[in-house]
């Protein structure tokens, strides 16, 4: 049975110089986020996003909003990594 939890961050968020990922976030729900700013993330480990988004596992397409202003320079791999079945919109 999937659980459709949706994720929703609010306001400014800031997940800048982690080892790995700045923020991962995997849910079989929709994903709403404010503003983010995830920028030099996985310099340690060689490898990591600065945001990487994940909700394709579940039975039903949900959908990723991007609202606000986006940050996600210098990363070691993407600076965002999406997938997903639903639609994406983004309101920047």
């Amino acid at each position: 049975m999937d659980v459709q939890s949706a994720v929703t961050l609010t306001g400014t968020s800031i997940f800048n110089d982690n080892y790995v990922n700045g923020l991962l976030i995997s849910t079989y729900g929709a994903v709403t986020l404010g503003s983010v700013s995830a920028s030099n993330n996985g310099l340690g480990a060689g490898n990591g996003n600065g945001l990487d988004v994940a909700n394709a596992a579940g039975t039903l397409a949900r959908p990723v909003t991007l609202n606000g202003n986006y940050f996600l320079n210098g990363n070691e791999d993407q600076g965002l990594y999406l997938y997903s079945k639903g639609a994406v919109r983004s309101t920047t």
